[in-house]
């Protein structure tokens, strides 16, 4: 049986935060993106990085293969497509990069469960597009829904059979994506602690 792979989106075009948010820094020295293939390389044998500029994408410091979206600007559902298109793996666990407060316990809870169905975080109802694990054989339905009008990720996990797992709505900080400066320096506040010292970025 193919091995489960791992994936980090980068295919944004960062226009809010105005510089590649796979290349901005933790207290740790990582970038996002390293810290994003860390956290897959705990969890995963391959990690694939969609999306992105070869340039920015190639000065990670961690072992990846590299691929473009098959269909470029439109948005996670297509670097979810290149993903699978591949086809190196029996599934794919999918996170973006500027989620940099995810941790291996958490993306964990999304290889628990049945292998053949999409595994995705929800909370008060409401489904949380990434992370999200995802079966091979979700390519066709995936491609059907980028045809559509609405090329959502919520729509994809919801045309086909998936579980959901309840996220308290404490813990959805966690799952926060840094978009713009005042986010990100928001962040890094958050992470340094008080005194000067850094506290330990646990992956």
């Amino acid at each position: 049986m193919l091995p489960t792979i791992g994936v980090v989106l980068t295919g944004g075009q960062s226009r809010r935060m105005g510089s590649p948010k796979a290349l901005l820094r933790l207290p740790n020295g990582q970038t996002f993106l390293e810290h994003a293939l860390a956290l897959l390389s705990s969890l995963t044998e391959t990690q694939i990085v969609a999306g992105g500029e070869p340039e920015i994408i190639g000065q990670a410091a961690f072992p990846h293969l590299h691929i473009n979206d098959l269909h470029p600007d439109e948005g996670p559902l297509a670097g979810i497509e290149g993903a699978l298109a591949t086809r190196l793996g029996s599934g794919y666990l999918i996170i973006a990069s500027d989620q940099p407060k995810l941790s291996v316990e958490l993306l964990q809870r999304l290889l628990n469960g049945n292998a053949d169905r999409i595994h995705a975080f929800e909370s008060d109802g409401i489904i949380i597009p990434l992370p999200i694990y995802v079966p091979q054989s979700a390519l066709a339905s995936l491609t059907n829904v980028l045809r559509s009008a609405n090329r959502s990720v919520r729509r994809f996990i919801e045309a086909n059979n998936h579980e959901l797992i309840p996220l308290p709505s404490n813990d959805l900080p966690i799952l926060q994506s840094i978009n713009t400066p005042e986010e990100y320096q928001a962040l890094l506040a958050e992470l340094v602690a008080p005194a000067g010292g850094r506290r330990t970025f646990a992956n």
